[in-house]
């Protein structure tokens, strides 16, 4: 006969977490005394956990709630610790060795359950949400995230590798071959998540007012739709998706940036408040099994406009093709005197219909040179 249920007090302590590797050999835990205390009172169709506290070293775990005959449950939980990245190998990222305190309340059962008010903090990073995880065949993860500040920048990190050797590069007979497209296969995960956050730290650069929805499952990814501003107050916002679920993969992109600076067409140590700004759109979509037939059936339009600004003589290939960048600079006499071009303005504009794109027109207008071009 199954017991009905079972009244406790307990104080357990280990003097290290070998007993936790035992039990779990595939994770990895920090070092330290393990103990487990706290109460399990039976009521009338479950078991209560009572102001239960598991320690590992400096880390703890409280968890309060309680658990019914058919294995539904419904917890309290918060779990703080000094260093996040002692449970690197648990979570599969570099959390940075930074102080985290994270709580929730899990309900469900073990084949599906729920993190509501969640809320966890590493380090300055701050977020909180709910989400639902599902373990079946195919896990699934869904849920609504927000936060005012999230590092990210220690998540992508590489251990140092050693350099590749160096080959020679054949060159391609085409500029789009017959490579098959990225699709994305059965990954035995699902997830379906929308996330805000007014700054994501990236390391070297940081985007604020993030707001995207983020869907993946066999065959689809997809952000639609998706909008933050870059670190220099560039409004972007637009959508992504790549759908590999019928007999031809599909991408569809869309994209509009207003007032950005084009960084690219910058010479180095320039100061970015003396680069042109203005707005760009693009909207594409194709569909094919390589890169040729993407390319060669891609529709779309591609729109941009700056307004006043410098650049650097020699960097107009952003704007327009090589040889026009190469004709600004023979043409224009000042392009050896002057460290910078004043740009007037800029326009650009391209319909794109079966592969071919069309341009009508670009037109160039700095101080010293017009050019007006189109084909």
């Amino acid at each position: 006969q199954e017991p009905t249920g079972i009244d406790a007090d307990f104080d357990i302590r280990f003097p290290d977490e070998e007993i936790l590797k035992l039990l779990m050999p595939k994770l990895g835990f920090p070092k330290g005394p393990l103990t487990v205390s706290g109460g399990l009172v039976k009521q009338e169709d479950r078991t209560r956990a009572h102001q239960v506290l598991i320690t590992l070293g400096p880390n703890q775990l409280n968890l309060d709630g309680h658990i019914t005959r058919d294995h539904s449950f419904d917890f309290d939980l918060q779990f703080s610790g000094p260093d996040a990245e002692e449970f690197e190998s648990l979570i599969g990222t570099h959390p940075g060795n930074v102080p985290f305190d994270m709580s929730a309340r899990v309900q469900g059962s073990p084949r599906k359950f729920a993190l509501n008010n969640l809320s966890a903090k590493v380090g300055k990073s701050v977020a909180a949400g709910n989400m639902t995880v599902e373990l079946a065949e195919v896990t699934r993860v869904s849920g609504a995230i927000t936060s005012p500040y999230l590092n990210v920048s220690t998540w992508t990190e590489k251990e140092d590798e050693p350099a590749p050797e160096a080959t020679t590069k054949t060159k391609q007979k085409y500029k789009f071959d017959d490579t098959p497209v990225m699709q994305i296969t059965d990954l035995g995960v699902e997830v379906d998540l929308d996330l805000k956050a007014d700054t994501l730290d990236l390391g070297s650069s940081h985007i604020d007012n993030l707001d995207l929805s983020f869907v993946l499952r066999d065959h689809l990814i997809q952000l639609k739709p998706f909008s933050f501003r870059d670190m220099r107050g560039a409004l972007l916002s637009g959508a992504f998706t790549m759908d590999s679920q019928g007999s031809q993969p599909r991408l569809d992109i869309s994209l509009l940036a207003e007032d950005f600076h084009p960084v690219i067409g910058a010479k180095e140590g320039q100061d970015p408040a003396t680069l042109p700004s203005g707005d760009f759109e693009l909207v594409l979509n194709s569909t094919g099994k390589t890169k040729r037939e993407m390319a060669s059936n891609m529709d779309g339009k591609v729109r941009m406009q700056l307004g006043p600004g410098k650049l650097a003589p020699s960097a107009y290939g952003f704007l327009m093709t090589d040889f026009l960048g190469q004709l600004v600079d023979t043409l224009n006499p000042f392009t050896e005197a002057q460290v910078y071009t004043e740009l007037d303005c800029a326009l650009a504009a391209a319909d794109i219909e079966s592969g071919v794109a069309t341009l009508a027109p670009i037109i160039l207008h700095t101080k010293q040179l017009t050019i007006v071009s189109e084909g």
